[in-house]
């Protein structure tokens, strides 16, 4: 009988020892196969903020969610996965911010953002001011994700990067439901002609709730240009009477 033992005992503990590993080599590939699926799925969503791991067919979803209701469309996606039993949601939610201020200015080529911006407009903004503003070298050290944005943070990021890439030295600035537009424009016909470009987008531009203030002075090009051009005609008058049209362009 403890021969027999002696042969059975091992025998047992190695075929379990088998079979626990050969069952570990199964959990492993399944968690593998789950993981890349669910990876797949959370990317084609563009739901880059979420991070998802497996335990058996037990997955856990961590990460901050950029806005109520992302970490449980998450959540949803993956369950509905074949070969995964449940989603534990560790999600946390990304901060909101009150008042909320974004602002974009710019000084030649160098444009600076600051202030907070939803997550997805976050993301997209380098792309599109960059494109909006030709030759744009964009800091943004100072920007974050954040919610509380107004509904039309999308237009008003827009509108920005519009009027700035006519505005070689200018600042938009947002706070909460008002944007408003300062900058330097020359005194002159050309100068006068831009005010009336960007006065034109600013009035005709729809942000909904956000209301938009030009804060640019309108040039007044024609001022001195009338002031000499009355003293030429005084001069003319006081000696052929007659005007030189060379003379009148100086």
């Amino acid at each position: 009988m403890s021969l027999l033992k002696s042969w059975l005992i091992p025998g047992a503990l190695a075929v379990v020892a088998v079979a626990g590993l050969s069952l570990y080599g199964e959990t492993e590939k399944i968690e593998a196969d789950l993981t890349g699926r669910a990876l797949t799925i959370l990317e084609q969503r563009d739901m880059d903020w979420a991070k998802i791991t497996f335990h058996g067919r037990d997955a856990t979803l961590t990460g901050i969610a950029p806005e109520k209701g992302a970490a449980e469309e998450a959540s949803e996606l993956l369950l509905a996965e074949w070969g995964v039993r449940v989603v534990k949601d560790k999600t946390g939610l990304l901060a909101a911010q009150s008042p909320y201020t974004w602002g974009l200015s710019r000084q030649g080529n160098t444009v600076t953002m600051i202030g907070y911006l939803p997550y997805y407009e976050l993301k997209k903004a380098p792309a599109n001011i960059e494109a909006a503003i030709a030759g744009a070298e964009l800091e943004m050290s100072s920007v974050e994700a954040a919610r509380g944005a107004p509904e039309e943070i999308s237009g008003a990021v827009r509108l920005a990067g519009t009027l700035l890439a006519e505005l070689p030295d200018g600042k938009v600035m947002l706070i909460d439901d008002k944007l408003t537009i300062s900058g330097t424009l020359p005194n002159d016909a050309e100068g006068l002609d831009l005010y009336n470009r960007l006065k034109h987008t600013a009035d005709n531009i729809d942000l909904g709730a956000i209301a938009v203030d030009l804060q640019i002075g309108n040039p007044q090009p024609d001022s001195e240009g009338s002031s000499n051009l009355e003293s030429l005609t005084e001069t003319e008058d006081t000696t052929t009477g007659s005007i030189d049209p060379d003379t009148r362009q100086q």
